[in-house]
């Protein structure tokens, strides 16, 4: 038999959540509570009551492992509550000498969330975190748009289109300038980057079946 691990309680009434994709195992714990165990799923109406159990018992502190991205949801909906809820990295509690097993996650994790013994990580504020969304997205869609300028560019000098001889950058568009075209090259006299870029488009398919 293992011997029972005991710590000095620092935090009153807490829960340890092990978060799964499909279901949530939350265990409380702390002074003037008896010990449970339940299990709620992942879809928003559920982790409402996971979130409603919690207020109930006067649970004060949360935590959960940063398991993949399935903490996100519980965070979502314990966020705007009282509750102090903290992602704790899955090594933190590996290294917290002690027996940890997959059916006892959630009271281990309550365990050493109680003893204090458990170093929440940094989560950025609501506003900081959607500004870094927007950031990254605007960020693939310039890495998208840049790369299909270069595949058009790429097929066309595959058809001995020299796009990139006529124009001098391919990959800026500018607003009020305009570069001059070979009118024996491309038939028109005078085109601005984006013109261009949308002619050749147009084209490409035709010159594709005379290249082929």
């Amino acid at each position: 038999m293992d011997p029972q691990i005991s710590f000095n309680q620092v935090v009153s009434r807490g829960c340890g959540i092990d978060v799964h994709q499909k279901v949530v195992v939350a265990t409380i714990s702390g002074e003037g509570l008896k010990q449970e165990t339940r299990e709620f799923g992942t879809f928003t109406r559920s982790l409402t009551e996971l979130k409603d159990w919690l207020l109930e018992n006067g649970v004060t502190h949360v935590a959960m492992e940063s398991t993949g991205i399935y903490w996100k949801p519980v965070y979502h909906v314990l966020e705007p509550t009282s509750l102090k809820v903290w992602i704790v990295n899955a090594r933190h509690i590996k290294y917290v000498p002690g027996h940890k097993t997959d059916k006892q996650d959630s009271a281990w994790i309550c365990k050493l969330l109680l003893a204090g013994l458990l170093k929440p990580s940094y989560i950025p504020a609501k506003e900081q975190r959607e500004l870094r969304d927007l950031t990254r997205f605007r960020t693939k869609m310039i890495q998208d748009v840049a790369s299909e300028k270069n595949r058009i560019v790429r097929i066309l000098e595959d058809c001995n289109i020299k796009l990139s001889s006529v124009l001098s950058n391919t990959r800026t568009e500018y607003k009020n300038s305009r570069r001059s075209c070979s009118r024996n090259r491309l038939g028109y006299e005078r085109f601005s980057n984006r013109e261009a870029v949308s002619f050749m488009g147009r084209h490409v398919s035709g010159q594709q079946r005379e290249c082929g």
